[in-house]
């Protein structure tokens, strides 16, 4: 009888080993969880039930758990490396067999599926045309690698804050002269291709609440812009009430100019400033809208464009396009 609780425990410390073997050997594997070993006491039994003297012939291993607490989440360089913070397994598609994991790398395969080192699809909920979730059965996400439509600037909105605080400058507006204005912002615009192009704002106080907007398009002359029926290269004057808001209030004009890309000339959208104030700061807040889809030509830019402000500058210079951080994995 010693014989075999004695091998027992051998038996059952080769396989304790071989749990804690597994867990190094996987140590680096993305989305492992560890085991434990739970070992149980072995009783012999008899048609006379176990007595209170009984002894037990060994030890087993009861089941081998795995231990689900949230692990360490890391950078990767890699765009669809995933992670799940909490509870929960990423739902694989194998040609209709479904099946789960915990480790987030995935990849794109050929046909634009989002698959992992199996080829396994990671399935998810489909989106309409105005992005709202389908309620239905998940299906594998695929993602076109077509390229987007372009679709033209239709409409800017402007909200700026002057400084009510400026001076009337002495010299002659020259969009080169950063002393002859008293402030400079641009916005991002995209014509019928998708071309980008940088639109330019100088704003010159010409009296108390009065001001001048001129335009530009890609560091270009004021004379290649045009703000609705005035002639070209004429400036839109702003004119604001003790408050510091419009007033009266702006009627949207059109502003058009030529462009030499091929696409659609002369471009054209609306431009409406109503959001903008005069008082002892300077902010701004610009919005492009494009709403008109146009034959593809360009990859397409993102449909809002919030324009950065730069005080007394010139206007040539691009805004440099918004990081990209590492992903969570």
């Amino acid at each position: 009888m010693s014989f075999q609780q004695g091998l027992s425990g051998l038996n059952t410390a080769s396989r304790h080993l071989e749990v804690i073997g597994n867990n190094v050997a996987n140590a680096s594997v993305v989305g492992f969880k560890v085991q434990e070993a739970h070992f149980s006491d072995v009783f012999a039994t008899s048609l006379a039930g176990v007595g209170t003297g009984q002894f037990g012939i060994g030890v087993k291993v009861g089941s081998v758990a795995q231990n689900f607490n949230q692990g360490t989440i890391s950078v990767t360089d890699n765009p669809l490396d995933v992670a799940i913070n909490g509870k929960g397994f990423f739902r694989m598609d194998d040609n209709g067999a479904v099946s789960y994991s915990r480790s987030g790398q995935f990849r794109f395969d050929k046909e634009g599926y989002i698959v992992n080192d199996q080829k396994l699809r990671l399935t998810g909920y489909g989106v309409d045309s105005s992005a709202n979730i389908i309620p239905s059965a998940p299906i594998p996400i695929q993602i076109s690698n077509a390229d987007l439509p372009p679709v033209t600037s239709t409409a800017f909105d402007l909200g700026v804050n002057l400084d009510s605080n400026e001076t009337v400058p002495g010299i002659p507006f020259d969009t080169a002269d950063a002393d002859s204005f008293n402030w400079t912002t641009s916005a991002t615009i995209y014509d019928s291709l998708g071309n980008s192009h940088v639109f330019s704002m100088f704003f010159r106080k010409t009296a108390a609440n009065s001001w001048n907007m001129y335009g530009t398009i890609d560091s270009g002359a004021t004379t290649g812009v045009t703000f609705g029926a005035l002639p070209a290269g004429t400036p839109i004057s702003l004119t604001f009430n003790s408050s510091g808001a419009i007033a009266p209030a702006f009627t949207p004009v059109a502003v058009s100019f030529p462009v030499t890309t091929g696409a659609t000339s002369p471009m054209s959208f609306t431009f409406d400033p109503t959001g903008s104030k005069a008082s002892a700061s300077r902010t701004t807040t610009s919005r492009a809208c494009r709403s008109t889809p146009s034959p593809a030509s360009a990859p397409m830019a993102p449909s809002f464009i919030t324009a950065p402000t730069t005080p007394r500058n010139p206007p040539a210079g691009h805004a440099a396009p918004p990081g990209r951080g590492p992903r969570r994995r």
